[in-house]
């Protein structure tokens, strides 16, 4: 992993105090490196109460059955339905059978109430009880609505959630609808160091399920701390993060949590420097220390240090002060949701005025805040439109703005370009040749490519192994403004992607030239 730090003025004048940024960048490599990553060990918890009948429960089911699709058979999933009742569905088991699980799935029927603590408990204790070496064991738990039966104090839920993550359990969580308590399933997400989701309608939930596969199917690192060093002339003043930093004798400790490959974590803090006897050496120096995941997990560490020269105060660094407007962004959006409950307008007054100051800004980085702008005002649209269901819009994509920077397109450390990479596998997709495949890849990430297209004519058969190193060549891609697309497929090839629902994210054509065709089009917003 790879750490690095940059001020927001590395010149500062002597005999004064100043106000300074400093950003902290942590970057996990694009691959492993490993031939097979650690078996997961995924817990689906399903609301199944009333209000989840009809294309709620539905959609969930085929989204589910999906997900245990993508998975390969060297993973385990156990499965729980809970409405007023808590059911295993399925016991925790290895995947070498995936029709029988399906079917359990197709035959979850609606109940009553919602004991969403009940059906979570049960969840976390399958997850803790599987006999699995070395497993990455998380539970997803979703819900439609607010909890009725059970535990429903967010203290205690959220420190269910801490201790079990303490423990090597991670939690998930999804909301579906407009009922659920988004500020609850956002907390213990937090706590559990997992994600957290939004669903507004049936039809996306497939997507949700996506997204979350590639983010624990292709963990890096676990356990990830960054420990910040100040001088005596140094004063921390603030972070600017959803992390809540420990803070003691003139050192700042940041629990990361989980990070995948090809990830980027930024924490940005605000010091006050005492250069008043001059610039202070080593003023801030930081350790990053996480366990990488592999068979035989060691703590590893990286340590930098920092260093200010004197001089007359010159231009900000850009990208610390494009990390400033992003977190400021969505830190605006997480108050709008605290906010427009009582104050709508009070709401869309403060996104207004952050739209204003990256407007301001745009000559920056035109790509990244004219992104902001837009969810921005689509978050200001869904004020006028359902207050209930803008404020869970805004909490989610607040959350993921002001945590994730990857999710907005910063990758400053490579020049992206418009240019097609075309590969054509020699034969089969499987588990033992899926990393080659990433590997040539990821070389074509490091040469700036961001548009990749696979000629599948020799291929006629793919795992599901294969499968998951496509959804994470994809979202590599895609976190790039890129895309992969698929062609030439056998007849095989097209009822594995069917079946697997794997050809709603990934495009396929029916040869190279439509696949560049399609590039090409989506280029120039055709």
């Amino acid at each position: 992993m790879e750490l690095k730090a940059k001020w927001e003025y590395p010149q500062i004048p002597e005999g004064s105090t100043n106000l300074n940024h400093l950003l902290f960048q942590i970057k996990s490599p694009t691959d492993t490196g490993a031939v097979r990553r650690q078996p997961l060990v995924l817990i689906l918890v399903l609301d199944k109460s009333w209000s989840m009948k009809g294309d709620k429960l539905a959609s969930v089911i085929d989204a589910a059955g999906s997900f245990v699709n993508w998975l390969t058979r060297h993973d385990y999933v156990g499965i729980v339905a809970y409405s007023s009742d808590v059911q295993i569905v399925q016991p925790v088991t290895r995947l070498d059978e995936k029709k029988s699980i399906i079917n359990k799935l197709q035959s979850i029927q609606p109940g009553t109430a919602t004991n969403l603590s009940g059906g979570w408990l049960q969840g976390l204790k399958m997850a803790s009880e599987a006999d699995v070496k070395g497993g990455i064991r998380r539970v997803i738990l979703l819900t439609d609505g607010l909890a009725t039966m059970g535990i429903q104090s967010d203290e205690q839920l959220n420190n269910i959630a801490q201790k079990h993550y303490q423990s090597g359990i991670s939690t998930t969580t999804i909301g579906f609808g407009s009922d659920f308590n988004e500020t609850s399933l956002l907390d213990i997400s937090k706590a559990g160091n997992g994600n957290f989701y939004y669903v507004d309608s049936p039809e996306k939930t497939s997507d949700i399920f996506f997204r979350e596969f590639g983010e624990v199917g292709s963990l890096y690192a676990q356990a990830v701390e960054l420990e910040m060093n100040f001088s005596p002339k140094v004063k921390f003043l603030e972070m600017f993060d959803e992390m809540s930093p420990e803070i003691r004798d003139n050192k700042l400790r940041v629990q990361i949590g989980d990070m995948r490959s090809d990830d980027t974590r930024n924490v940005l803090v605000a010091v006050e420097v005492n250069a008043e006897d001059g610039i202070p050496e080593d003023p801030v120096s930081a350790s990053l220390s996480y366990y990488r995941i592999d068979d035989t997990p060691v703590e590893e560490k990286v340590e930098i240090s920092t260093s200010l020269t004197a001089g007359t105060l010159g231009d900000p660094d850009n990208e610390v002060e494009i990390e400033l407007i992003v977190s400021w962004s969505g830190k605006t959006m997480m108050q709008a949701a605290s906010m427009a409950e009582m104050d709508i307008k009070g709401a869309n007054k403060i996104l207004e005025n952050m739209i204003t100051r990256v407007q301001s800004n745009l000559k920056l980085s035109p790509a990244i805040f004219n992104s902001l702008i837009a969810r921005m005002r689509d978050m200001q649209r869904a004020l006028r439109e359902d207050l209930n269901i803008a404020r869970k819009q805004l909490l989610a994509t607040g959350s993921v703005i002001y945590t994730d920077r990857s999710e907005i397109g910063i990758y400053s450390n490579v020049d992206l370009h418009d240019q097609i990479f075309v590969h054509k596998p020699p034969g089969d997709l499987d588990l033992y040749n899926s990393p080659e495949l990433k590997s040539i890849v990821k070389s074509k990430l490091e040469e700036g490519y961001r548009f990749v297209i696979f000629d599948l004519s020799d291929c006629g058969f793919i795992d599901s192994s294969a499968i998951g190193t496509m959804i994470q060549i994809s979202n590599w891609l895609a976190r790039r403004g890129g895309t992969l697309i698929v062609s030439n497929l056998s007849s095989t090839l097209e009822k594995i992607f069917t079946m697997t629902r794997i050809d709603m994210y990934i495009p396929v054509a029916e040869s190279v030239t439509g696949a560049k065709m399609a590039i090409e089009s989506r280029k120039t917003g055709g």
